[in-house]
């Protein structure tokens, strides 16, 4: 019984992290002492990598034609709550002509709204696509934490007004009409490159999510990316004055010594 269990629970765990994006943390740290202050100092330099799967959450847009008719509703706060109306991304087989794998980082997969993702004859909706890059529970706002993404989309991030990219719900790219996608290159190497973007944010206490408005004039939809988050800490503790290191020792000592006899 206990054993049957313990495999639930395992199952159960499995479950819910496969709906957490692939985010793979690793920290250095460094220790100095500034005796003038009687501190020790540690300093955790963390790097955070994050790619496409199908653990990132994606929300549904409307379609978005050519046509200056039609265009994506504006994003609110409400839009920038990972809620019921939000779902698991899809992981699709690429388009023949679509870039793979992501020069960046070979993990990374294209993801779609729907399994429809890359199907030629089939429109797939527009997404807004949710990362949750770092759950800050030593709630520490961690200033200027550097973010560099790599990312190409078909058809493109942002465009038709849309910011292209969201990090707790404020806009981190200017509205534009389709700057950071593929539009902007020849007819022959659509879907084909690789983009880059380098920013900077406020890591705050909670968790904190990137947003990707992806979007879709017709037919194929879907979306590749890569990226890191750097960012350092620093905390500092009191060293023991040298009278109240040698209390300790002593102590010790003395605790061997009784301990002998």
């Amino acid at each position: 019984m206990k054993t049957r269990m313990l495999v639930a629970l395992a199952v159960c765990g499995l479950l819910v992290g496969s709906v957490q994006a692939a985010v793979i943390p690793s920290t250095v740290s460094s220790v100095s002492y500034d005796y003038d202050q009687m501190l020790k100092v540690t300093t955790n330099a963390t790097t955070l990598t994050f790619w496409s799967d199908a653990g990132v959450w994606v929300k549904d847009r409307p379609i978005t034609w050519s046509s200056p008719s039609v265009s994506p509703s504006a994003l609110g706060p409400a839009d920038f709550v990972v809620n019921d109306q939000y779902k698991p991304a899809v992981e699709i087989t690429r388009h023949p002509l679509w870039l793979y794998p992501l020069p960046a980082n070979g993990n990374a997969n294209w993801i779609s709204t729907s399994a429809f993702g890359s199907t030629p004859d089939v429109d797939t909706n527009s997404g807004l696509y949710a990362i949750m890059l770092y759950d800050n529970q030593g709630n520490e706002t961690i200033q200027g934490a550097l973010v560099d993404l790599y990312f190409t989309a078909d058809n493109f991030l942002g465009g038709n007004g849309a910011s292209a990219l969201y990090f707790n719900g404020e806009a981190v790219t200017a509205a534009n009409n389709g700057l950071w996608g593929n539009f902007e290159t020849a007819a022959l190497q659509l879907f084909k490159n690789q983009y880059d973007l380098h920013f900077s944010v406020d890591l705050t206490p909670g968790q904190n999510w990137l947003y990707l408005d992806a979007t879709s004039f017709f037919g194929p939809a879907g979306v590749i990316f890569a990226g890191e988050v750097n960012f350092a800490t620093v905390t500092s503790e009191r060293i023991p004055e040298p009278v109240s290191m040698s209390l300790l020792a002593a102590g010790a000592v003395g605790l061997l010594i009784r301990r002998k006899r």
